[in-house]
């Protein structure tokens, strides 16, 4: 798996033939349902692989790329865990951008290429934003990074 393959693939919606076949790469058999009449998302997942995909009904999206059915549901956010989650096991594919698990804060940015838009009063999220997507980053306690979101732009 490549972090990088999920970028192409944000605010394509839940019926896309591509996305499904990215929940059929991860293991993941449920179709995105959003469970309460009052929720805005729908979270799939497969801890063993580390993987967290959120799908955003069209109505809530900050911004739309392009126009959506009514109801449809956005794939807008992809989180791949590190090491050191109590819920998921570490993401063993690639990470988007070359990032790796474990690095300090300095080469995140080096990587990036970029100080971050935005940081987290304590530090310990801070998000990069592109033209078409943002990247967010988990730090822990010890300042390394264990979790990349790749995003809709905020």
């Amino acid at each position: 798996m490549n972090g990088n393959d999920f970028i192409g693939l944000l605010g394509l919606t839940s019926d896309d033939d591509q996305v499904k076949a990215l929940l059929g790469s991860c293991g993941i058999t449920v179709k995105p349902k959003i469970e309460e009449p009052d929720d805005e998302t729908a979270i799939v997942e497969n801890k063993t692989l580390g993987l967290e995909i959120t799908f955003d009904d069209e109505r809530y999206l900050a911004v739309k790329s392009r126009e959506y059915e009514e109801g449809a549901l956005v794939l807008s956010n992809v989180r791949m865990y590190g090491e050191g989650n109590d819920t998921f096991r570490s993401f063993k594919g690639n990470l988007p951008y070359g990032l790796l698990f474990g690095s300090n804060r300095q080469i995140a940015e080096a990587t990036l290429g970029a100080k971050p838009a935005w940081v987290k009063r304590d530090g310990t999220y801070a998000r990069w934003d592109f033209k078409t997507h943002c990247v967010f980053l988990g730090f822990g306690e010890s300042d390394t990074l264990g979790e990349v979101d790749v995003q809709l732009p905020v």
